[in-house]
């Protein structure tokens, strides 16, 4: 049970850590965003960094425990 968490935990991880990687796709098709947006857009991808990093020292203490 402990096993199936820890892959649902870290799936979630992968893809919040890939979102801040949706910041490069206007800039890929050159799209100039309004600054309000960009605004919204920069706390997202710090939000997405943030629980990324919460989310994967979860993850590796999860999986400390079950290894010991």
């Amino acid at each position: 049970m402990e096993k199936i968490k820890l892959q649902n935990i870290s799936i979630a991880v992968l893809i919040i850590s890939v979102l801040p990687f949706a910041t490069l796709i206007p800039v890929f098709l050159q799209i100039v965003l309004p600054d309000g947006l960009r605004t919204v857009w920069g706390g997202i991808n710090i939000a997405c960094v943030i629980m990324g990093l919460c989310l994967s020292i979860i993850c590796v203490k999860n999986l400390f425990a079950i290894l010991n």
